[in-house]
């Protein structure tokens, strides 16, 4: 059987019906291991995930509790994945910024500024899958594609420039180790 044409396949399978399923993963950020069904659980990567964006189980009360318990920045808590699951450095910033809240912040956050961060996560990646994903350098869709949410961004990668709510200009620093840009006014 040959290798698909991509260079950043990692693993293929041919399934049942011809079709193959791909793990490509051109930033190297993936991991992949084969566990029997229902026993993802005992991998140690997956064993502390919160609930993916779209689950119900991803509330803003587990959003709020999730931050509470921790005294890392709320941007260093929601990219542990341990609060919800996929929520990447792009996403992160944009939802911090249209729910108004400073990313280096190491408080909690009460039940009104909770709501907005989860309504605001989950606008900002139904947005980004409505226009495909966010290509900066390397993303592609299935077919090849790139994705048009890049276009869209209000402050990931604008650092220094103004601030399309407020006009302040978006400053941005590094918060573990992810470039991190928000607005102070």
């Amino acid at each position: 059987e040959r290798r698909p044409a991509d260079r950043h396949v990692r693993a293929w399978w041919t399934l049942d019906d011809g079709r193959t399923l791909v793990f490509n993963d051109v930033r190297r950020f993936g991991r992949l291991a084969v566990v029997p069904y229902g026993e993802h659980r005992s991998l140690a990567t997956l064993a502390n995930l919160g609930p993916e964006p779209f689950d119900p189980r991803f509330t803003p009360q587990v959003l709020r509790d999730g931050i509470a318990a921790t005294s890392r920045t709320i941007k260093t808590a929601l990219l542990s994945q341990r609060i919800v699951a996929g929520l990447g450095n792009i996403y992160a910033d944009e939802a911090l910024w249209r729910a108004g809240i400073d990313p280096r912040r190491r408080t909690g956050l009460g039940i009104e500024r909770s709501v907005g961060l989860h309504r605001s996560i989950i606008d900002v990646l139904e947005e980004a899958l409505t226009q495909g994903g966010t290509t900066l350098r390397d993303y592609r869709n299935l077919d090849g594609s790139t994705g048009n949410n890049q276009h869209r961004l209000q402050v990931y990668g604008r650092g220094g420039t103004a601030c399309l709510r407020c006009g302040a200009t978006l400053r941005t620093t590094v918060i573990d180790a992810r470039t991190t840009t928000w607005c102070v006014g």
